[in-house]
């Protein structure tokens, strides 16, 4: 079940990132149209350096810490403590902790941010009935399928009583299932796809551009003609 999970989230999260599926946010690319020697193109550009320096287009995993802004000067009013933003939300999300649901502060700092209008009394979340999460990443906490402890409980007892075996033996064969194969072959693809992306694109333009400017050379032609009979008059 762990394996079936996780597997089938990384192939969510790949086709995502692979295809360039823009998100609703617009955090990781945005359209831009282009008047290219007469010609419209429209582009999806990655957003880039604005991520603690990081190309949406490189990673998707880029990141910087949430904040809370002043939307008149875009002035930092308070940084969410163990929140991001990213290019993706999901991947941001996966790179956070539930630090600030600990935090009694925190969230009386949000909430005073957020719900003005509203009288909330947010209560933190309790951490002596939980192992350590405050500093857990949610990827950490998902992979574990958010369950700290398994209690196990195995009794052979009534088995054994009832078929009184001489000898017990069993074999466990284990190999690749199909949302690990497409996984691997959808990786594979996408960066393939983006390599010749990038590639076709930087041959492209210089050949478009100097297509557009040999059509538009004009070569000048003149002609003269000598008139004989005025060429001798004074």
């Amino acid at each position: 079940m762990e394996n079936s999970f996780l597997q089938t989230f990384q192939l969510i999260r790949s086709t995502t990132y692979q295809n360039v599926l823009t998100s609703a946010a617009l955090t990781d690319h945005y359209h831009t149209d282009v008047d290219l020697l007469g010609i419209p193109l429209s582009f999806i550009v990655a957003r880039s350096n604005i991520w603690s320096n990081c190309d949406c287009a490189v990673k998707a995993t880029c990141i910087q810490s949430a904040a809370i802004y002043n939307i008149t000067n875009n002035r930092v009013l308070y940084t969410v403590s163990g929140m991001y933003i990213g290019c993706y939300l999901i991947e941001a999300t996966l790179q956070s902790t539930l630090e600030c649901l600990y935090n009694k502060t925190c969230l009386d700092m949000i909430t005073s941010h957020v719900t003005r209008s509203l009288a909330i009394d947010w209560i933190p979340l309790n951490s002596s009935q939980s192992q350590n999460l405050a500093n857990e990443t949610i990827q950490a906490i998902l992979d574990q399928l958010m369950v700290q402890k398994w209690n196990w409980s195995i009794n052979y007892d009534s088995y054994y009583t009832e078929c009184q075996p001489y000898e017990c033996m069993y074999t466990y064969e284990s190999r690749n299932d199909a949302i690990y194969i497409v996984t691997t072959i959808i990786g594979l693809v996408g960066g393939l796809t983006t390599a010749l992306n990038l590639g076709i694109l930087k041959i492209a333009l210089p050949i478009l551009k100097y297509t557009q400017r040999k059509k538009r050379r004009i070569i000048p032609i003149m002609s003269f003609q000598t008139n004989e009979a005025s060429k001798w008059a004074c």
